[in-house]
């Protein structure tokens, strides 16, 4: 009842398998054996699958098919068949098959030598058999012409680096090389890496030349891989070990006839074997061909060698293969694992650059090689429907850790996106839409199979083309003391046939003893096997190369503060980020966010006229206790410590990637303060400090820099120059604090928040709302302008002080305050208010009044470096029936109302109360509490007195020119 029955011969020549068919397969056209080998592969593949594949053969296995030669000269043909391919020739096939034709005797046998010439799809082979009582003892071929395409061939591996490879015909392509260039030696119980580093290497020289026989263009790419130790003379000639790695990546068991060729053409092509001089070439198990170079001759323009190459073959058995008709595998299958292993180097790699050049997680690594990787197979198609699986542990983020919970977490979510021009573009994308999911998808996967919503919007989701599953590191295995062993699954046949499954395809991704295995799975009966498997192999490539000699490429996640396109990246990489002075590299850009309204307003102003910027501060730094020195390098130091610390001082100001926009502040990882020691003469220092110049602002440029001046009796004075825009009165305090804080080494942990923090909440701020309030309230203001006496022409910086002591204390005002139920701002503003009136002749009366810009909920902002710092608006109408108390009260109301609208810049409020030219104000009222500086033997500090400021004022942008200070002390 059999539908086809197969007569084979088995027979291995020096441990490799080379079956023989000799019946039950019938002749195919072709005029030439070349042509019958291109109609087997085309039309008649079947033969080999039943052969090669499962329950049948086995792919290590090769089968060589008995065919009537095309040439006359030939006393028979065979077509050769592997796993992957029909090789046109092979020397250990050739030493199978003859021993098959003459000892079964469909050629008759002579002794002691039979010759005869085989007919191959290389071309016509002559063969010398020596023989004995029927036996086939040893088998000689003459093969056909060996030639070098390339010598030294340089070739960039991923994870192994530059190696060279030499380029050879020897009736198969092959790439040969010295295997100490790869850190192994050739030895059987090692196969498994030399496999695997052999099909490396084969992929990557695939991927760096392309060799075409100059006779048969159909013969062409390199194939397989042959590992070579250093040539060793002996008495009777030259030998040498070799490891042959062929297709579908495993270890050639004998020396390889073709691979023995091609490696005397290599080494006569380096002068290292002559004609006539014998060779002997080992393999891993330590078995042996002979070879010879018999003569020379051109192949097109190459000089070639004409070979033999000797060895011997062993009957294993006499066998029928039969195919039921009914037999649900007519043509066999493969029980292999779809997948690969890259080793601890090159996954040590991919891990950490991944971090390096893409701040990406490796999760987001694999998903994008995956999905490049299959655009790169299957480009006739869209877009796959990829999904991640994750345990989900980190869905709830910092309000719940479940991390040491026991249950089932999991979460399976869509990503959603598009494909770049490389792998790393890819990936970069990728991880930006996996971030734009909500709390790593969690609220999808809940959705979809638990509400009804969910279920209707995402029923079509079901089931899923790609899931992608990266289950991380095993470390707990790893661990020399570990009691659990992670032990390699078994294969289980499936026990519910009729069991749905998730996904078409499901990838699974894990880190073991410190190489990343992927395992693919996919129905065994799915089309576009061959495809499938290019594209596993393609995958593999990616990862192998993505991190390789690359330069980093930002993301839109790495700046989630900005609103920009992978355009915008391209062009703040290559304009943008070089214009910074200093150390500008991607991988130095920590983060980068736009500048708030105000430090826009600043900037703006900076720009038209420095003079109004230009702050500085000078201060003698007196030590914790009399008799002591103040340590200038110490002092520098700190500053450095300090500069490390808060963001704002590690920020430079940028042209802007929006046209909105004038700058965007860039914050750099590394950044070294400026700090400047001044040449100290008879002045005072003091003096040498105030004829310093001060820091031109310029976009890339630092914003900051401390001078230090150390007298001749010791004592030390500073100058601290800083813009503006990073820093107001309140930083001003902060900064000098933690940097005695620092000298002293008591600056411990990390700062709770940033200036970043701050932008961020200003983003989520309703801008337009705010400003709609203050021109609400400001509808119907007049100017109000206190008449100033000009002392000289220009802006000058020099802060002029006038004061005024109360003849009250401040005790008895604040019992005042208390008992009216206002504070003791809002009682000095109203005095303030009262004197515009009268100076300015008018009932109706505004001010300025500035407000710390702290009142935000952000942990730990009154210890942030950064201009907070706002001016509001109080405008008031006297009338015959004002009072002090309400004036008072309406000061404070207004003052409560205004606070939620605090960050509307003042720029925008007079834009759009269409002033013009006309100032609304020119005072404004600023109420500081004041702190003398306490030092105790329990923990004493060096401190900081000011001598002398240069300051622009608070509200300089503003263009205000007179301001009234309240301290509190």
């Amino acid at each position: 009842h059999a539908k086809r029955t197969i007569n084979v011969v088995g027979v291995h020549a020096a441990g490799e398998v080379g079956d023989v068919i000799v019946g039950g397969v019938l002749d195919v056209p072709g005029k030439t054996m070349f042509d019958k080998m291109m109609y087997f592969w085309k039309n008649a593949d079947d033969i080999r699958q039943i052969m090669l594949n499962e329950p049948r053969g086995r792919p290590s296995k090769n089968a060589n098919l008995i065919l009537p030669p095309c040439d006359p000269r030939a006393d028979a043909g065979f077509i050769i068949m592997e796993s992957e391919e029909y090789p046109p020739m092979s020397g250990s096939n050739t030493i199978c098959t003859t021993t098959v034709l003459l000892e079964t005797g469909m050629v008759k046998m002579q002794e002691p030598i039979t010759t005869l010439n085989l007919d191959t799809a290389a071309g016509l082979v002559t063969v010398s058999a020596e023989c004995e009582s029927g036996k086939c003892k040893t088998v000689a071929f003459d093969n056909v012409p060996a030639f070098v395409f390339h010598l030294d061939l340089e070739v960039d591996v991923p994870g192994i680096g530059k190696v060279l490879c030499d380029i050879v015909w020897g009736g198969m392509m092959y790439a040969i090389l010295d295997i100490s260039q790869v850190g192994l030696t050739i030895d059987s119980s090692d196969g498994e890496r030399i496999v695997e580093y052999g099909e490396r290497v084969k992929r990557a020289v695939q991927r760096t030349v392309h060799p075409i026989h100059p006779e048969n263009p159909g013969i062409n790419g390199v194939t397989n891989l042959v590992f070579t130790e250093p040539l060793q003379s002996e008495t009777s000639g030259k030998s040498a070990r070799n490891a042959t790695v062929v297709s579908p990546g495993r270890l050639d068991r004998s020396p390889c006839g073709t691979g023995t060729c091609a490696r005397m053409a290599q080494l006569y092509a380096r002068d290292e074997l002559l004609v006539g001089e014998s060779f002997r070439h080992i393999s891993p198990i330590d078995i042996e061909f002979m070879g010879t170079i018999r003569g020379t001759t051109k192949v097109g323009e190459y000089n070639a060698i004409l070979p033999t190459v000797k060895g011997s073959a062993w009957i294993t058995s006499y066998q029928q293969v039969v195919l039921d008709p009914s037999d649900p595998f007519p043509e066999g299958f493969r029980i292999q694992q779809q997948g690969f292993t890259l080793d601890e180097a090159m996954t040590e790699c991919l891990l950490t650059r991944s971090q390096d050049l893409l701040r990406s997680e490796p999760i987001e690594v694999m998903l994008g090689a995956a999905l490049h990787a299959f655009v790169r197979v299957f480009p006739d198609r869209g877009l796959p429907a990829m999904f991640n699986e994750s345990h989900g542990r980190d869905a709830l983020g910092d309000r719940c850790d479940i991390s040491q919970t026991v249950g089932w977490f999991t979460t399976m979510a869509p990503v959603a996106s598009s494909v770049g021009n490389s792998v790393l573009d890819t990936v970069r994308r990728v991880k930006d839409a996996r971030h734009q999911l909500l709390r790593g998808g969690w609220p999808y996967f809940a959705s979809r199979y638990l509400t009804p919503e969910g279920q209707a919007s995402f029923g079509g989701h079901f089931p899923m083309e790609i899931i992608l599953n990266y289950l991380g590191r095993y470390h707990i295995f790893e661990q020399g003391d570990a009691l659990f062993a992670r032990l390699p699954a078994p294969d289980l046949p499936c026990l519910y046939p009729d069991l749905k499954r998730f996904s078409l395809f499901e990838i699974l991704v894990t880190v073991d003893i410190g190489q990343l295995e992927v395992k693919f799975l996919y129905p065994r009966d799915i089309k576009h096997q061959s495809r499938i498997e290019e594209w596993i192999q393609q995958y593999r490539i990616l990862l192998e190369e993505a991190f390789t000699g690359t330069e980093p490429l930002l993301s839109l996640n790495d700046f989630p503060l900005l609103s920009m396109g992978y355009k915008d990246l391209d062009r703040l990489a290559k304009e943008i980020l070089p214009t910074i002075r200093g150390p500008a590299t991607l991988t130095n850009l920590e983060e980068l966010y736009p500048c708030t309204p105000i430090q826009s307003g600043l900037l703006v102003s900076q720009a038209r006229n420095p003079a109004y910027y230009e702050y500085a501060t000078i201060a003698e730094v007196y030590p914790p206790a009399a008799g002591q020195l103040v340590d200038a390098k110490r002092l520098a130091r700190a500053w450095q410590e300090l500069v490390r610390r808060h963001s704002i001082l590690r920020t430079v100001f940028v042209e802007s990637i929006s046209p909105d926009r004038l700058y965007d502040q860039a914050v750099l990882r590394d950044w070294n303060g400026e700090v400047m020691y001044p040449q100290v003469d008879s002045r005072d220092p003091t003096a040498i400090l105030e004829d310093l110049p001060g820091i031109e602002f310029a976009p890339g440029h630092s914003l900051h820099r401390l001078a230090i001046c150390v007298a001749e009796n010791g004592a030390v004075f500073v100058r601290l120059d800083m813009n503006h825009a990073i820093s107001d009165g309140a930083s001003t305090s902060i900064l000098f604090r933690d940097l005695a804080l620092a000298y002293h080494g008591k600056l411990v942990g990390s700062p709770l928040s940033q200036y970043r923090d701050f932008v961020s909440f200003l983003l989520q701020d309703d801008k337009q709302k705010h400003l709609a309030y203050w021109v609400d309230r400001l509808s119907g203001a007049e100017p109000c302008l206190l008449p100033l006496s000009v002392h000289s022409e220009g802006p000058s910086n020099e802060i002029e002080f006038t004061r005024v002591s109360l003849p009250q204390p401040v005790s008895q005002l604040r019992t005042f305050c208390i008992r009216n139920g206002v504070t003791l701002s809002t009682l000095l503003q109203a005095a303030w208010a009262m004197v515009l009136r009268i100076y300015c002749d008018s009932d109706r009366v505004c001010f300025g009044y500035l407000v710390s810009g702290r009142d935000v909920p952000i942990d730990g902002v009154e210890n942030v470096i950064g201009h907070f710092l706002n001016i509001l608006v109080c405008q008031l109408a006297f009338d015959l029936h004002s009072s002090p108390d309400t004036t008072m009260h309406s000061i404070q109301n207004q003052f409560v109302e205004g606070l939620p609208h605090q960050f509307c810049p003042l720029a925008d409020i007079l834009h759009k109360l269409n002033l013009g030219d006309q100032r609304l104000f020119n005072t404004a009222f600023s109420f500081q509490r004041s702190s003398t500086s306490s030092r105790t033997d329990r923990d004493p500090l060096i401190t900081f007195r000011r001598q002398r400021a240069r300051d622009p004022t608070e509200v300089s942008h503003a263009h205000i020119p007179m301001m009234v200070f309240s301290n509190a002390i």
